[in-house]
């Protein structure tokens, strides 16, 4: 994990200090793939993308994937869920003030036949004040 922390001075003379997580790892898709994030107190954006995809040796431009994501569960077919279709768009996903100490549940599903590698990067972005 990277942590970087910027400090910032406002007009109350408080600090601001903004910490934004990365977390990036690589995993074989041969039919589903499921990880989970936490979102913690302070959390209050959340980008979530899948890159580097690579079938047989081949890079693909876009991943034969569909990403589901909930907070609390399993991703399903209900309206908890956001899914997006990965092989017609950049495979990203944004939320603005997920839900708090929960985690974000992450299903990858493989749309082909053949085992795919790709890389899942998370960026947790909190908020922190101090006087």
């Amino acid at each position: 994990m990277l942590f970087f922390v910027r400090q910032m001075k406002t007009s109350e003379c408080s600090t601001l200090f903004i910490k934004t997580v990365l977390i990036a790892f690589s995993c074989n898709i041969n039919v589903v793939a499921l990880c989970r994030i936490f979102s913690g107190d302070t959390t209050w954006k959340l980008t979530i993308a899948v890159s580097d995809c690579v079938i047989s040796g081949s890079h693909l431009d876009r991943c034969p994937i569909v990403m589901s994501v909930r907070s609390g569960a399993l991703p399903s077919n209900d309206s908890d869920s956001i899914t997006v279709n990965c092989t017609g768009s950049k495979c990203i996903l944004y939320a603005v003030n997920p839900l708090v100490r929960q985690w974000l549940y992450v299903n990858l599903k493989n749309l082909k036949n053949e085992t795919l590698t790709a890389r899942l990067k998370a960026n947790i972005e909190g908020l922190f004040t101090r006087y």
